[in-house]
């Protein structure tokens, strides 16, 4: 990058990489893309922190933490894609349909 160039930002937190260094991140993922709703990831989180709990005793602590880094996460990646889309970066991997539905969910 030549100074005073604005630098091209591909990901904030490589969130697939990133579970190797804590599989909460993987479990978050699950919690917040797979299940159905809020009940379902408590469910998902309380019995993962059980299973660390008595295998490693080791306390994983609340989603709700969890849960807003993933929305940070989300929030960041949908608006690099929209400045994709307007041509301000890389090629967006999703259509802006589909990304306008996606941001209304």
């Amino acid at each position: 990058t030549k100074p005073g160039k604005i630098p091209r930002i591909v990901s904030v937190l490589d969130w697939e990489e990133s579970c190797y260094a804590d599989p909460r991140f993987e479990i978050l993922l699950l919690c917040r893309k797979v299940v159905a709703n809020r009940d379902q990831a408590d469910a998902l989180w309380k019995r993962y922190s059980q299973v660390v709990q008595d295998q490693l005793d080791t306390p994983i602590g609340p989603i709700e933490p969890w849960l807003r880094i993933e929305a940070v996460h989300s929030l960041l990646t949908m608006c690099m894609q929209g400045m994709n889309l307007q041509g301000g970066g890389r090629n967006p991997w999703e259509g802006k349909s589909d990304l306008w539905k996606k941001i209304n969910r």
